[in-house]
C-alpha cells in the first residue's frame, strides 16, 4: 500500500497525467496485436509477416525511447509528450483518411505505433521530478505494473533485489522462483 506520504510529497494531478499518457499510450502501441487477424485475412499474411507486423511497434518504442530520453533532457518531458502524440495522431488521421493499402503501409504505421511506446522516456521523468528522491521510481509500481505481478498481492517489488552479502537473498529468490512456478 502507498503510504500518505507519497501523495504528500509530489504533484497528483500530474502524476494522474502522466498515468494516463502512460497507459493510453501503451493501448495505442499495441493497436496491431489485437487487429491482427483481421489485418492477416485482409493482406493474405503468413505467420512470420503477421509476427513482423506485431513486432514492429515494440521494435520501434524501444529504439525510439532512446530518443524520446534525449529529448526529455533538452526540452522538457512536457514538450516531448506532446510532439510524440502529434506524431502518433498525424500518423493514425493519415492512415484513417487515406487508407492502409499494402503490408508495408501497415509496417510504416506500425514505426508509427512504435512512438506512443516511447512513453516511457516521457511519463517516468514527468512524474518522478516531483517528488523526492526517496518516492522517485514507485509513481507506476502500484498502477501498471501491478498487473505483471505473478500473483495478486505477492509480488517481489523491484527494491528487494539480492546485494551482496545479503542473508535473505535466498529466501527472496526461493519465493520468487515459486511464484513464477505458480506453487505460492
Amino acid at each position: 500500500m502507498i503510504d500518505r506520504s507519497f501523495f504528500k510529497a509530489g504533484h497528483v494531478p500530474t502524476l494522474f497525467s502522466a498515468f494516463l499518457y502512460f497507459d493510453l499510450s501503451f493501448m495505442v502501441w499495441v493497436l496491431l496485436g489485437p487487429l491482427g487477424v483481421a489485418i492477416a485475412d485482409t493482406f493474405g499474411l503468413d505467420p512470420a509477416q503477421k509476427g513482423l507486423m506485431v513486432a514492429v511497434p515494440v521494435l520501434a518504442g524501444a529504439l525510439l525511447r532512446v530518443v524520446a530520453g534525449l529529448l526529455v533532457d533538452h526540452i522538457g518531458p512536457k514538450k516531448t509528450g506532446i510532439i510524440g502524440q502529434l506524431i502518433v495522431l498525424a500518423g493514425l488521421g493519415l492512415a484513417w483518411f487515406l487508407g492502409v493499402h499494402s503490408y508495408s503501409q501497415v509496417l510504416l504505421l506500425g514505426v508509427v505505433l512504435g512512438v506512443a511506446g516511447a512513453s516511457f522516456a516521457v511519463a517516468l521523468p514527468l512524474a518522478s521530478r516531483w517528488y523526492p528522491p526517496e518516492h522517485q521510481g514507485r509513481q507506476f509500481r502500484h498502477g501498471p505494473g501491478r498487473a505483471l505481478r505473478p500473483v495478486p498481492g505477492q509480488g517481489v517489488r523491484l527494491d528487494e533485489r539480492p546485494g551482496p552479502g545479503d542473508p535473505a537473498a535466498g529466501r527472496r529468490l526461493r519465493r520468487l522462483c515459486s511464484l513464477r512456478q505458480g506453487r505460492a
